[in-house]
């Protein structure tokens, strides 16, 4: 099994420059394509166009997961020219998102009878959806001069307050006892240093240093939200019209997913209560949340963590498995070494091969993170052989692959544990997981709303964010611990993404569908597996609800749905409360 990526058929700094040159040239050909359209006779120039852009949002989304990944293995000698390639690609996707805008004016203005006509051709049925969808945008956008003015003044302007943000957090060193820790480090520190007073030592120098660049993190956050409020005004757009257009549910579903989740609070409690019960510690925190209670002496090597994701692959289908096995052999996998840090997987759609990177330290959690990214993996694998349009899926959807196949994982691992220690381990590493989805996602995209709410009135401070954020937290975590993460503001950089609005919520949706296609999977057996690859394979071509409606029998826009999917959930802490009904207070349990 191979550890490393094979950068092979990843492109060279210099082939990207060359390659964006190249395409900033078809793009501004395009443009001249479409200022140029006919009123009439102009199928055939609207089908070149289609190929035209496709190819344009193929490459550009290839080059940018291919500068993701090098940028993970880069020398200090080669900085400078990925800075250099990183400013070209923010200008070719502004030229881009120009592109794309001027294109669905155009889409819009073309006759509806004709353009009817157009779409009912048999090649175009695969992007139909997308290209429909982009009319109903089109309706939604101010004036084409308008649109391509305010993408021209984003790219050095609204956007440069995402990259800003990455550059101060980068910055950002805890100093502890004579040791400096990046926050990635020492969050993953705070959540696994198994000593109290250690950690709460180590939690507090966290939350002095976040405290101390507070009010510049604050600053970014509000110049972001003000930027945002006003295009919404100007377009007259709805606060959450955006990150729902982008994920393509209604904000009916999207409203009743959060109602059933608020009326549930009570499950995270009651895990809580007794997680924070088996601590023995008098003055619980916000740290004392995520420490393991039931360490595990099991740790896997990567070729196990490999060979277990590969024969639960071939378990479920043997296209998952075959690719499993391609991807673990063939060098699509890299694992960092850094204690903190994120994992992603790349898809490059053009080359239709993927690349994931992970710290991995042989930790269940790695194991999980491992298949998790996999589960990527297999979603672009499926969709690589799909037109470039059709590709295109919002997050809610891009999660629904990575939770199922977490779910895989964890099971079979919880089903090959013969001991109480490990499997209440494994257990508090799933429902951790799930409450990653339930409950802090649903508190951060709470907080968010109450942030743009007050910030249409004026700029927040660092201070009254904090006091925003224990708000939201405090129904689920009041008299369970005396301390909240209030600063967990500062520290997540979803809630500073220019591109993706609203960015946390969407994983909650996905984890929802996820869910239940994994209950149907048990439930049905080996023959769900198709269903499951057509689910994926249109996820470019249906909105969330089509996806639930036509693959789940499910109406997202009734409680029903959602209060089934919490279920799993809810029998797994069960299971958790039976099974340590007798140790609380027990200090060995830690």
């Amino acid at each position: 099994m191979k550890k490393h990526w094979n950068l092979q058929t990843i492109h060279s700094q210099t082939d990207l420059h060359s390659w964006m040159i190249e395409i900033a040239q078809a793009i501004s050909n395009i443009h001249e394509q479409l200022q140029q359209l006919p009123t009439t006779n102009w199928q055939p120039i609207v089908q070149n166009i289609l190929n035209d852009l496709q190819e344009v949002i193929g490459d550009t989304d290839e080059i940018e997961d291919s500068l993701a990944c090098l940028s993970e293995v880069l020398e200090d000698e080669d900085s400078d020219m990925m800075a250099q390639l990183l400013s070209q690609h923010a200008r070719v996707m502004q030229q881009r998102s120009s592109l794309q805008a001027t294109f669905a004016q155009a889409l819009k203005h073309l006759p509806e009878k004709e353009w009817l006509r157009f779409l009912d051709k048999p090649a175009l049925a695969p992007i139909r959806f997308y290209l429909d969808e982009q009319r109903t945008v089109a309706n939604a956008l101010l004036a084409p001069e308008q649109e391509h003015l305010i993408q021209a003044l984003s790219t050095d302007g609204f956007h440069r307050w995402e990259d800003y943000y990455d550059i101060v957090r980068a910055a950002c060193q805890i100093s502890h006892e004579g040791k400096v820790r990046s926050i990635d480090t020492t969050l993953h520190d705070v959540s696994h240093i198994g000593e109290r007073e250690e950690r709460k030592a180590l939690a507090q120098a966290l939350e002095q240093t976040l405290d101390a660049h507070a009010d510049t993190f604050a600053y970014q956050l509000n110049s972001i939200a003000g930027f945002r409020l006003n295009l919404y005004k100007q377009r007259g757009w709805r606060l959450l019209q955006e990150t729902c257009q982008q994920n393509r549910i209604s904000e009916q579903a999207l409203q009743v997913m959060c109602g059933v989740i608020d009326q549930h609070q009570t499950l995270a409690r009651t895990f809580f209560k007794r997680k924070i019960a088996l601590t023995r510690v008098n003055e619980p925190a916000w740290y004392d949340l995520s420490i393991a209670n039931f360490s595990s002496d099991t740790r896997l090597s990567y070729e196990q963590a490999a060979e277990l994701i590969i024969t639960q692959c071939h378990r479920f289908n043997e296209r998952a498995g075959k690719l499993a096995t391609h991807a673990f052999s063939a060098g699509w996998i890299e694992t960092g070494t850094d204690e903190g840090g994120w994992g992603f997987c790349a898809s490059l759609p053009r080359s239709k091969e993927s690349r994931i990177f992970l710290p991995f330290r042989g930790t269940y959690t790695d194991v999980v993170t491992l298949a998790h990214e996999f589960g990527h993996a297999y979603h672009n694998h499926l969709l690589h052989d799909e037109p470039i349009f059709a590709q295109q899926k919002g997050t809610s959807a891009a999660e629904v692959a990575s939770t199922f196949m977490e779910n895989l994982v964890l099971d079979a691992v919880l089903a090959q544990t013969n001991n109480t220690q490990d499997t209440l381990a494994l257990l508090e590493t799933k429902i951790q997981a799930d409450f990653l989805y339930v409950t802090t996602i649903p508190q951060l995209f709470a907080f968010e709303q109450q942030l743009y709410h007050e910030r249409q009135t004026g700029i927040l401070s660092a201070k009254e964010l904090c006091h925003l954020l224990s708000e939201v937290q405090m129904p689920v975590y009041e008299g369970i611990i005396t301390d909240v993460y209030q600063h967990e503001w500062v520290t997540l950089p979803h809630l500073y993404d220019t591109r993706k609005a609203f960015y946390n919520i969407p994983y909650t949706i996905g984890y929802f569908l996820s869910g239940e296609l994994y209950n149907r999977s048990k439930q049905t057996g080996a023959s769900f597996a198709a269903t499951y690859d057509a689910f994926l394979k249109d996820s470019g071509k249906m909105t969330i609800e089509q996806l639930a409606q036509t693959y789940l029998q499910a109406d997202l826009c009734g409680a029903d749905f959602w209060e089934k999917s919490l279920q799993p959930l809810r029998d797994t802490i069960d299971l958790y409360i039976s099974l340590t009904e007798g140790m609380v207070g027990d200090r060995n349990c830690v």
